[in-house]
């Protein structure tokens, strides 16, 4: 992530980029100019173009652990939302609660 450089007098905005080491698309100030492409005006196209793309993870054990819940991942290749098991502590941010974050957030006719 490169927040850019100041430019003139415009104020610094907030953006997201996403995290690689995290897993998740965080926030930061931008400047108004340079920087890189990892540089999104809203998480949502944050998690389009980089969120969605992971590979399911269902995290670790909560302590005290718990039982593991159904959550839903985007599968990038097939182009499809699947259910899997999340422990409840960890994982990425390619996890949602229900069918329909998954598919609006990944799946709505967005292109690789």
């Amino acid at each position: 992530m490169q927040p850019g450089q100041s430019r003139g007098n415009r104020l610094p905005s907030h953006r997201f980029f996403f995290n690689s080491t995290s897993g998740n698309c965080e926030p930061f100030v931008y400047y108004g100019r340079g920087g890189n492409r990892n540089n999104f005006r809203d998480v949502f196209k944050c998690m389009k173009a980089c969120g969605c793309k992971q590979q399911r993870d269902g995290g670790v054990p909560c302590n005290p652990p718990g039982q593991p819940v159904i959550r839903y991942y985007y599968d990038s290749l097939m182009k499809i939302c699947n259910t899997f098991q999340h422990t409840g502590c960890g994982g990425n941010s390619n996890h949602f609660k229900d069918w329909n974050d998954c598919f609006f957030t990944c799946g709505n006719g967005f292109e690789w």
